[in-house]
């Protein structure tokens, strides 16, 4: 299962080549592996620095199977996640992450990824602006939505953030 899996990976970062965006792939399938979606990255094409080949596979899977919840997928990807990819692994649940390449893991990425920041002497970040209103609609957001939506999950789950 896995092989043809990593395959598609693979395919999907040449298709991504041949599009003249960065080299990379991922695929997601149910735990019996069955593909849901596949993705090449597409920063160039799309002129977005987001536009990586592992989001663009979670939000093609998420409108796929109508839920933001991919707790019971795989993701397979021919190269390790950058930070924004592992993160975004991280928060839509995924348990099962397939690496064709290299990776010391998350915990050194997101150790080297801090690292960086905080020696990058010109990034500006300003806190606490109007600390207590934020949270407060983000609390009374999330309250709202409880109600709301059945079976609502807030965004920021898997005690991330």
């Amino acid at each position: 299962m896995i092989e043809l899996l990593i395959n598609e990976a693979i395919n999907e970062a040449e298709q991504a080549i041949l599009r003249n965006d960065e080299p990379y792939g991922a695929v997601i399938a149910n735990e019996k592996g069955e593909i849901i979606a596949t993705e090449g990255n597409r920063e160039n094409t799309m002129c977005n620095p987001c536009a990586h080949a592992e989001l663009l596979a979670i939000s093609k899977a998420c409108q796929r199977l109508n839920k933001k919840d991919l707790k019971n997928c795989v993701i397979v990807t021919n190269y390790k996640p950058c930070p924004m990819c592992a993160s975004a692994i991280l928060m839509c649940g995924i348990k099962k992450v397939y690496i064709g390449s290299e990776f010391e893991g998350f915990k050194k990425l997101f150790t080297h990824t801090a690292e960086k920041i905080e020696e990058n002497q010109n990034l500006l970040y300003v806190k606490e602006l109007r600390k207590k209103e934020c949270v407060q609609q983000v609390l009374s957001g999330r309250e709202y939505l409880k109600k709301n939506i059945p079976n609502y999950v807030p965004g920021h789950k898997n005690g991330i953030l």
